[in-house]
């Protein structure tokens, strides 16, 4: 490990005076996570916030991990105060992803993060990062909501008023079911950067 005293600062970091397990439950509540899995998520957040101090290239975390960062940006005396200048000693900035076009650079960065992962901890965890980009996926919005405007493009042609209801739930189910199968191990859609001089950054990416 290249900086093994600065992980252990990180790693043993509390979370404020309610103390780590307190932000973990919160976590948990939040994400409907048990005990470990909470314990787990915040764990790789932190390697992640070390990985981004090691180089000046931008990294990106996955959505589970972002998941954990966003918590903690919420708790703003905490973060910037006592984690950014007390720990790392430099803000860590995290900023929304603009852009589709962002798409490519992004997967790029999940997979340069990954590799230097690998190169500090050993294999990543897959519950919480996947191997490689985002994997291709076909929506479930695609499919139902192609048949949803369908069936009520022609059941407003023909004033057929249940295949219009069944269009719109169709529609409604396919939304749905997009946001509760989303991968979330893959890059997150959002960037950060490290500010000061020689300090590593980070940026995440959207699947």
């Amino acid at each position: 490990m290249r900086k093994r005293q600065l992980y252990e600062r990180i790693s043993m970091h509390e979370f404020g005076p309610d103390g780590r397990h307190a932000f973990e439950a919160l976590l948990g509540a939040q994400q409907k996570l048990g005990e470990r899995e909470a314990a787990l998520w915040v764990r790789e957040y932190l390697r992640f916030v070390y990985l981004t101090q090691l180089t000046n290239a931008p990294l990106t975390p996955s959505v589970r991990v972002d998941a954990v960062w966003h918590l903690h940006l919420m708790q703003a005396e905490e973060y910037w105060e006592h984690f950014c200048a007390g720990v790392l000693g430099k803000p860590l900035t995290h900023r929304e992803a603009t852009g589709a076009g962002e798409v490519k650079r992004h997967g790029e960065q999940y997979l340069h993060t990954l590799a230097l992962y690998k190169q500090e901890f050993g294999e990543p965890p897959d519950t919480i990062w996947a191997r490689g980009r985002a994997r291709r996926y076909v929506s479930p919005l695609l499919i139902f909501g192609g048949g949803g405007v369908a069936l009520f493009v022609v059941g407003a042609g023909v004033g057929n008023g249940p295949m219009i209801a069944a269009g719109v739930a169709a529609l409604a189910v396919g939304a749905a079911l997009a946001t509760r199968h989303r991968d979330r191990r893959g890059p997150a859609s959002c960037s950060a950067a490290c500010g000061g001089a020689s300090c590593g950054g980070a940026d995440c990416g959207g699947d």
